[in-house]
């Protein structure tokens, strides 16, 4: 038997052929890795802060968060007047917090209606903070707008708002 080797392939040039929108989706594919790494995708808090009336309060909140996932959304209330102070109420808009799965809110919430959670903090003495948290659960994609008013009796309100993103 004599061997005999296979002939020689005919020569041609190796090339890739990417199509429009083939290279459209390799770069944003690569978009998506950069924001990925740079952590623009990942859970983020956001703070929020005002202040008058004998009042400083301090909101930290999910900016972006994932489905599923959870984080606090929490409320620090500070006396800033020189006397303890009564029935500090902090609304919280119910809207947001719809958008949310197993809300707990810490104080319980003394009244719940359609446009908010009302929590009355009965005293707070001078120069005391005070924690009104809610563990939030998202359980739908998209920008969710909230508010939150914290009042004393005969002074204007705080008003606080931002809005969390949930990605899917």
């Amino acid at each position: 038997m004599a061997r005999t080797d296979p002939p020689q392939p005919p020569p041609f040039q190796r090339k890739i052929i990417i199509g429009r929108v083939q290279a459209i989706g390799v770069g944003v594919l690569c978009l998506i890795v950069i924001a990925a790494v740079a952590g623009l995708l990942g859970l983020k808090p956001g703070h929020a802060r005002a202040a008058g009336a004998g009042l400083e309060v301090e909101v930290q909140y999910p900016r972006i968060l994932r489905y599923k996932t959870s984080l606090p959304l929490e409320i620090r209330i500070r006396n800033t007047a020189g006397q303890a102070l009564a029935n500090v109420e902090v609304q919280i808009a119910r809207p947001y917090l719809d958008g949310f799965q197993d809300v707990h809110v810490t104080p319980g919430a003394r009244e719940i209606t359609e446009r908010h959670y009302r929590v009355v903090l009965d005293q707070l003495p001078a120069g005391e903070t005070r924690e009104v948290v809610t563990w939030l659960e998202a359980q739908r994609s998209g920008r969710l707008p909230a508010s939150v008013r914290v009042s004393i009796a005969a002074q204007p309100p705080l008003d606080l708002h931002w809005s969390t993103t949930v990605l899917p």
